[in-house]
């Protein structure tokens, strides 16, 4: 099995660093005039919350005893650019972006084919917005941030 880009929290950890320099938006908020990301646009990628991978896992265990590949993941993909904006709409940052050109992209495009799981019955169910908010919460929790209420 191959998952997605996880977001959400598990034993303490981030389980995407991309979310974690996410989140690092509302540690500086207010700090730096804009949050530079590396690459050009539009970089697009798949994100999964931890708890639906999880789910996902037991699913699979109970209900499939194959010898296939089977990806698991939410089956949208959104831009890095996207991410980005909506990330900082639930941390409360409302600086500029600035988007460093002169680095390397990386993959294009990182996006699983889960028709397989899909047709066996699974579907993610943690919206994107949800993971991110839920995740953002534990963090505040977490770190003794001041909590406010996010955008849900």
């Amino acid at each position: 099995m191959r998952s997605a880009l996880l977001t959400g929290c598990a034993g303490g950890l981030f389980k995407d660093t991309r979310l974690d320099d996410a989140l690092a938006i509302g540690r500086t908020a207010g700090l730096k005039p804009y949050w530079a990301r590396t690459g050009a646009f539009p970089l697009l990628r798949e994100f999964l919350h931890v708890e639906d991978c999880a789910d996902a896992l037991v699913f699979m265990m109970t209900n499939y005893s194959g010898e296939n590949h089977v990806n698991i993941g939410s089956g949208e993909e959104l831009s890095i650019a996207d991410l980005a904006a909506l990330t900082a709409e639930i941390v409360g940052y409302y600086g500029a972006f600035r988007f460093n050109q002169g680095k390397p992209d990386g993959t294009p495009r990182k996006f699983l084919d889960v028709s397989l799981l899909q047709g066996m019955g699974w579907q993610a169910t943690t919206a994107l917005r949800e993971g991110l908010s839920k995740t953002y919460a534990w963090y505040q929790a977490q770190s003794g941030m001041p909590t406010r209420s996010t955008p849900s």
